[in-house]
Order: structure tokens, then C-alpha cells, then sequence
């Protein structure tokens, strides 16, 4: 089992080299993509802030908002899924995905609300480089799915 997994991350960094895509490496790369809005949900970029839209590309250092009725699905460029509920607030602090220099970094924070994650190429091939901050701790990923909530002011 362990020698297929060894075989698959090969593989996927294998793929990811022959591709020719340029990932993440500055605030001005694009890392992911809003793939699902529902409701009010809005996204701040340099004090900014824009109505979240499907296909809404999305950068470091990004805060990505739901109001009382908001939902906000996410797809970042290693595959890594972000689900956030009602009344949340998640910055997409640092991403980076260089699998050529072994270079792999995932760091959010939430600050209100509830946000699911599911883990895609960067905690496959580094889960240490994946975290998760919150108020009270900084949560390292070790699975491929979890939900976090953290209760804000009205909730």
C-alpha cells in the first residue's frame, strides 16, 4: 500500500512538472476559484470588496466572506476543497505549490462562522505545510476532510 502511494505522488508531481503551469507563488498568481455562490458572499482584495461570482479568481492574501444567507464554495490549484457556511470569514493567508523545489505551503484563517476542508495535492504530499488558524489555535491538517467553526460576535 505504502509503495502505491509513493507511485501516485511521483506521478503527481511528475504531471504537475510536465504541465508548464506556473502555481502560486506571489499575491499576484492566481491560486484557486470561486466554483459556488449562494446567497451574500463577497470577496476583499486590498480593501476591495466585490461580490463573490462563480469563476471569480482568487489570490493570496484574499478574505473570502458569507453574510446571514452566504455560502462559498472554493477549488484552489492543488485541488484543495473550501466549503464556507453562513456568517463566515477565512483569509487565505499563504499559498504555495512549487513541487519542483519540494516548496508547499497552505495557511488560512477564520475568524468566524464555519469553513470544511478537504485536502487535496499539498497535504498529500506535505501535510505539515497545512493550517489551519483560528481565535484560539492553529490547527495542523493530518486527514483528508474536516469542519471547523468558530463562533463570532452573532452567532
Amino acid at each position: 500500500m505504502a509503495a502505491g502511494w509513493k507511485f501516485a505522488n511521483a506521478l503527481a508531481i511528475t504531471l504537475l512538472l510536465a504541465s508548464g503551469n506556473a502555481f502560486a507563488q506571489s499575491s499576484h498568481e492566481t491560486i484557486g476559484f470561486v466554483k459556488t455562490v449562494a446567497g451574500s458572499s463577497s470577496i476583499v482584495r486590498s480593501a476591495d470588496r466585490t461580490s463573490a461570482a462563480s469563476g471569480q479568481p482568487l489570490y493570496e492574501k484574499d478574505v473570502l466572506e458569507t453574510g446571514k444567507d452566504g455560502a462559498l464554495g472554493v477549488t484552489l490549484k492543488d485541488n484543495t476543497l473550501l466549503s464556507l457556511g453562513p456568517n463566515s470569514r477565512l483569509v487565505l493567508e499563504s499559498y504555495l505549490l512549487q513541487p519542483e523545489q519540494g516548496s508547499f505551503s497552505l495557511i488560512t484563517k477564520i475568524s468566524k462562522g464555519t469553513v470544511q476542508y478537504v485536502s487535496g495535492l499539498i497535504a498529500k504530499l506535505s501535510p505539515d505545510a497545512v493550517k489551519i488558524k483560528t481565535p484560539l489555535a492553529t490547527l495542523g491538517v493530518r486527514g483528508t476532510r474536516l469542519l471547523v467553526k468558530v463562533a463570532g460576535n452573532d452567532d
